[in-house]
Protein backbone atom coordinates (compact mmCIF):
# COMPACT_ATOMS: atom_id res chain seq x y z
CA UNK A 1 0.00 0.00 0.00
CA UNK A 2 2.83 2.40 0.65
CA UNK A 3 4.46 1.90 -2.56
CA UNK A 4 1.17 2.78 -4.15
CA UNK A 5 0.63 5.83 -2.45
CA UNK A 6 4.13 6.94 -2.87
CA UNK A 7 3.98 6.68 -6.53
CA UNK A 8 0.55 8.80 -6.54
CA UNK A 9 1.80 11.28 -4.07
CA UNK A 10 4.76 12.14 -6.35
CA UNK A 11 2.02 13.59 -8.47
CA UNK A 12 -0.92 14.87 -6.48
CA UNK A 13 -0.41 17.14 -3.59
CA UNK A 14 -3.70 15.31 -1.88
CA UNK A 15 -2.24 11.91 -2.13
CA UNK A 16 0.98 13.78 -0.67
CA UNK A 17 -0.77 14.88 2.48
CA UNK A 18 -2.49 11.74 3.04
CA UNK A 19 1.20 9.63 2.89
CA UNK A 20 2.25 12.30 5.24
CA UNK A 21 -1.10 11.50 7.67
CA UNK A 22 -0.83 7.78 7.07
CA UNK A 23 2.75 7.20 7.58
CA UNK A 24 4.16 10.06 9.38
CA UNK A 25 6.18 10.68 7.05
CA UNK A 26 7.53 13.98 4.32
CA UNK A 27 8.46 13.81 0.71
CA UNK A 28 7.68 16.06 -0.93
CA UNK A 29 7.14 16.42 -4.32
CA UNK A 30 10.44 18.94 -5.40
CA UNK A 31 12.65 16.32 -3.97
CA UNK A 32 14.06 14.60 -6.95
CA UNK A 33 13.95 11.12 -6.34
CA UNK A 34 15.56 8.10 -8.41
CA UNK A 35 14.00 5.57 -9.17
CA UNK A 36 14.90 2.26 -7.32
CA UNK A 37 15.02 4.26 -3.89
CA UNK A 38 13.65 1.83 -1.50
CA UNK A 39 12.04 3.37 1.85
CA UNK A 40 12.20 0.35 4.69
CA UNK A 41 9.49 0.25 7.08
CA UNK A 42 7.02 2.24 4.90
CA UNK A 43 9.21 5.47 5.09
CA UNK A 44 7.68 5.69 8.84
CA UNK A 45 9.19 9.19 10.14
CA UNK A 46 11.08 10.43 7.11
CA UNK A 47 11.74 13.69 6.50
CA UNK A 48 13.30 14.95 3.25
CA UNK A 49 14.18 18.49 2.53
CA UNK A 50 12.36 19.84 -0.45
CA UNK A 51 15.20 20.19 -2.53
CA UNK A 52 17.00 17.45 -1.37
CA UNK A 53 18.31 15.27 -4.52
CA UNK A 54 18.41 11.34 -3.71
CA UNK A 55 20.27 9.03 -6.76
CA UNK A 56 19.32 5.21 -7.79
CA UNK A 57 18.97 2.79 -5.82
CA UNK A 58 19.31 4.21 -2.24
CA UNK A 59 17.75 2.69 0.32
CA UNK A 60 16.38 4.50 3.55
CA UNK A 61 15.48 2.98 6.67
CA UNK A 62 13.21 4.98 9.45
CA UNK A 63 13.22 7.72 10.92
CA UNK A 64 16.05 9.47 8.76
CA UNK A 65 16.03 13.27 8.11
CA UNK A 66 17.68 15.19 5.29
CA UNK A 67 17.40 18.72 6.17
CA UNK A 68 19.07 22.12 5.79
CA UNK A 69 22.02 22.91 8.41
CA UNK A 70 20.20 26.12 9.36
CA UNK A 71 17.49 29.06 8.50
CA UNK A 72 19.80 30.62 6.39
CA UNK A 73 21.44 27.89 5.00
CA UNK A 74 19.25 26.41 1.94
CA UNK A 75 21.75 24.35 0.94
CA UNK A 76 20.08 20.49 0.96
CA UNK A 77 22.10 16.84 1.22
CA UNK A 78 23.03 15.23 -2.54
CA UNK A 79 22.36 11.49 -1.91
CA UNK A 80 24.43 9.56 -4.38
CA UNK A 81 23.96 6.33 -6.27
CA UNK A 82 23.52 2.85 -3.97
CA UNK A 83 23.71 4.56 -0.31
CA UNK A 84 22.05 3.04 2.89
CA UNK A 85 20.95 5.56 5.48
CA UNK A 86 20.57 3.69 9.03
CA UNK A 87 17.50 4.00 10.88
CA UNK A 88 17.53 7.51 12.78
CA UNK A 89 20.29 9.13 10.61
CA UNK A 90 20.31 12.94 10.36
CA UNK A 91 22.10 14.82 7.73
CA UNK A 92 22.23 18.28 7.17
CA UNK A 93 23.35 20.56 4.73
CA UNK A 94 24.52 20.48 1.51
CA UNK A 95 27.02 18.42 -0.09
CA UNK A 96 27.70 14.48 -1.77
CA UNK A 97 26.53 11.99 0.70
CA UNK A 98 27.78 8.29 -0.21
CA UNK A 99 28.75 4.84 1.99
CA UNK A 100 26.40 6.06 4.59
CA UNK A 101 25.31 3.32 7.33
CA UNK A 102 24.39 2.64 10.27
CA UNK A 103 24.99 6.11 12.48
CA UNK A 104 27.98 6.63 10.14
CA UNK A 105 28.23 9.14 7.17
CA UNK A 106 31.43 9.98 4.35
CA UNK A 107 31.65 13.04 2.86
CA UNK A 108 32.86 12.92 -0.47
CA UNK A 109 34.48 16.18 -2.37
CA UNK A 110 32.51 16.40 -5.85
Amino acid sequence: MFEFMYKLSRKSVVMNKLLQFVYKCEIPRTAQIGSGVTFNHKGLGVVIHPNSQIEDNVYIEHHVCLGQRTGTDTAAPVVRKNTVIGAYSVILGGGDWRGMRDWSMQSCAA
